[in-house]
């Protein structure tokens, strides 16, 4: 669907991004993650055709749509939400008679009924952001590209958004950005990681449902799992265990407090995913040193 090749860009004399590669497929969900100033805003610039390398190749399908949501929603302050939507139809390339359809459909994806006719400007910045992902959604985007996609969504706006991502996914390829390691790893197969307009790694977060953590509060023996089909030792009292199916968790569990296994906690996809993420920015700056 997309892939970028060894994609540099610069402005004013300054190096924003060097050598970015990565592959983008149908049905995946890719986050670029990184700190502020990482690069995450401008590549996706350069995926959306908005800003052009100044080496390197991007390469789309043939006939892909793109639906675009930068940071900063480009709202009209004084129309209504509704003649934004219809406004956006449009500049889609949307034929006329299909523009009241396609409205009524992203309303509702996005749960917009209550502020359809309010105007722009008075609309708190979860709703401008819901909008402004309505209008990418118009066109029904073979690539719909995302940027801080979540900021100043409340926590039920941003369950609903998690929500919306997954029945999107089956009929195109997502790639957002996000500096919160949480929205990375619930929503994600994989995720970028920039920093100082790099990629310096990736972490792949496709099987989350299958890994199990657990940190015991003393080191046990690889003999205490002798009976379960799949483990690994972790770090000092950490191991981790691969299930074919999310319910397995719970029977692993089970095991662990019929064995009197002194489990301490368990940890997360998110700090799994930090960990990671860490790890490689600490590698780049010993390698940078």
């Amino acid at each position: 669907m997309l892939t970028l090749e060894h994609i540099y860009y610069s402005q004013a004399g300054n190096d924003l991004l060097s050598d970015i590669s990565f592959r983008l497929h149908k049905g995946h969900i890719v986050g670029l993650l990184g700190v502020n100033g990482a690069g995450k805003s401008t590549t996706l610039k350069i995926v959306a055709g908005l800003l052009h390398p100044d080496r390197g190749t991007v390469t789309r399908q043939a006939g892909l749509s793109i639906g675009y949501v930068p940071e900063v929603p480009p709202l009209i302050p004084t129309w209504t939400a509704r003649r934004f939507l219809h406004h956006a139809c449009v500049l889609h390339g949307l034929p006329k008679k299909h523009h009241a359809e396609a409205v009524a459909r992203v309303v509702e994806l996005c749960d917009l009924a209550l502020i359809e006719l309010k105007a722009c400007a008075t609309l708190s910045k979860g709703n401008q952001q819901r909008l402004a992902i309505a209008q990418a959604l118009l066109h029904q985007p073979d690539l719909l590209i995302l940027d801080e996609p979540t900021s100043g969504l409340d926590p039920r706006q941003i369950r609903q958004f998690r929500e919306l991502l997954q029945r999107l996914k089956a009929d195109c390829g997502i790639i957002f950005s996000s500096h919160i390691m949480q929205e990375i790893a619930a929503l994600c197969d994989s995720a970028i990681v920039l920093h100082e307009g790099k990629h310096i790694g990736d972490i792949d977060l496709s099987a989350r449902d299958q890994r199990l953590l657990i940190e015991f509060a003393q080191p046990v023996s690889p003999a205490d799992f002798a009976d379960l089909p799949a483990w690994r030792a972790g770090e000092a009292c950490q191991h981790e265990f691969f299930v074919d199916e999310p319910a397995e968790k719970n029977a692993v569990l089970v095991y662990c407090l019929d064995k009197q296994l002194p489990i301490s906690r368990l940890v997360g996809i998110e700090d799994l995913a930090e960990r990671q993420f860490l790890n490689l920015i600490h590698r780049e700056a010993d390698h940078a040193a």
